[in-house]
């Protein structure tokens, strides 16, 4: 395809044997640009998940862990309950392990006969005592599964009941025009306690954040402080924010005795 300046010119012969390469070159330009995009989509479709305030682990053939993305990698690092195993997710439980494993294993087609999707859930018990984790394996679509094979492809998605932290308050503020002062009440009101605690912490009057809470309810449309942690909770804070570690982590995963 190349000479350098000290070899000789193409002869005839070199033209008409590219000539007849030429063909093979174009398709595996084609294939290489081809595959090139299937690697962007997929980048792009990863960093999606990487945004998401809720651990998802994808699962392969056998219940075998794929990859993991940012809230995942660090619920199990945490080592507080779950853990990313090569063999398969585990809990700190050998009986939770067993139990979520089967579920994992037992994942297949909807059940249209009962209306009841083939999945399902289980909680973790985490060591330290706080809130167990709540796990949720479910099959991924049908146009993902392989074909004429018993098992299945599926994700887990894993939740910290405790993780009540807004990473992204300000969503709020383009969402709903609220001001920084009422980002502030909104966020301290979603981590719980109540509108007397959450001037407290704002080193506010209760008059002064009720007028704020009015403000909020009116431009939400919500007019309750219920259903404005439900808006909340499905709205804002199933996001997370970037950080140094965002991106799937793809590494090779530890096996049991290797912990």
């Amino acid at each position: 395809m190349a000479r350098t300046h000290t070899k000789p010119d193409f002869s005839e012969d070199d033209y008409r044997i590219f000539l007849d390469l030429l063909p093979d070159v174009r398709r595996a330009i084609t294939v290489n640009q081809r595959v090139h995009q299937t690697d962007l989509i997929a980048e792009l479709a990863f960093a999606a998940f990487d945004r998401l305030n809720l651990g998802v682990v994808l699962l392969g053939l056998k219940g075998l862990p794929i990859m993991a993305n940012r809230e995942a990698k660090h619920i199990a690092e945490d080592g507080d309950g779950f853990l990313i195993l090569g063999d398969g997710p585990a809990a700190s439980r050998h009986i939770e392990t067993r139990s979520l494993r089967n579920l994992i294993n037992h994942v297949g087609p909807t059940d249209l006969s009962t209306r009841r999707f083939a999945g399902g859930g289980i909680r973790l018990t985490r060591p330290s005592g706080r809130p167990d984790y709540l796990a949720v394996v479910l099959p991924l679509p049908r146009r993902c599964q392989p074909v004429a094979c018993d098992e299945v492809f599926s994700a887990l998605f894993i939740s910290d009941s405790e993780n009540s932290e807004i990473d992204v308050d300000h969503l709020m503020g383009d969402l709903f025009r609220l001001t920084a002062a009422e980002q502030r009440l909104v966020k301290q009101l979603f981590r719980g306690g109540g509108l007397t605690a959450a001037a407290e912490q704002l080193e506010l009057s209760r008059n002064t954040v009720q007028t704020q809470l009015s403000s909020v309810f009116r431009k939400t449309d919500t007019g309750h402080q219920s259903r404005l942690m439900t808006l909340l909770a499905r709205v804002v804070a199933p996001f997370k924010g970037p950080d140094d570690s965002s991106g799937f982590d793809i590494r090779p995963l530890k096996r049991r005795n290797d912990e």
